[in-house]
């Protein structure tokens, strides 16, 4: 589970919330948080929806080609 998926249960807001927040559809939001986030931007971008650090969200770790993630997917 990504940190942004994490976060948003953590507060448990429902999809359609964060979305609206962002001003995006809910599958967007879904797919972001399917991916994960990679880059500061678009943690900066949900952080503030969110009221967190972008450091909360980010997925430091692990980029879309890693064994970690590949592993999940399979």
């Amino acid at each position: 589970m990504s940190k942004l998926k994490q976060k948003r249960l953590a507060l448990q807001w429902k999809l359609k919330d964060l979305a609206e927040q962002l001003k995006m559809t809910q599958q967007g939001v879904y797919q972001q948080e399917q991916r994960g986030i990679l880059t500061i931007r678009t943690a900066q971008r949900y952080a503030a929806a969110l009221h967190c650090s972008p450091f909360e969200l980010i997925e430091l770790n692990s980029s879309p080609l890693s064994p970690e993630r590949k592993n999940k997917h399979e």
